[in-house]
């Protein structure tokens, strides 16, 4: 996901009271998102945050889920 938003905080929220605050928040960054990457983002992923200036009162934000590379071993 990535966007450009006034300067604010909330998408860098990193703990959350309960399961349905956490889910308010992966919907508020997807909503914001100048993509859909047709990904489905859970409670339960690990989310990389990303920000810079983009301006002097806007932010270029960039946020990434961490996927496990799993290796299938052949016998």
């Amino acid at each position: 996901m990535y966007y450009n938003i006034k300067v604010t905080s909330d998408y860098l929220e990193t703990n959350f009271d309960n399961t349905k605050d956490h889910e308010k928040f992966i919907k508020l960054i997807n909503k914001r998102s100048k993509k859909n990457f047709k990904t489905t983002v859970t409670t339960d992923d690990k989310i990389l945050t990303l920000s810079t200036c983009y301006n002097t009162d806007a932010r270029f934000v960039v946020h990434a889920v961490l996927v496990k590379d799993e290796i299938v071993q052949q016998s």
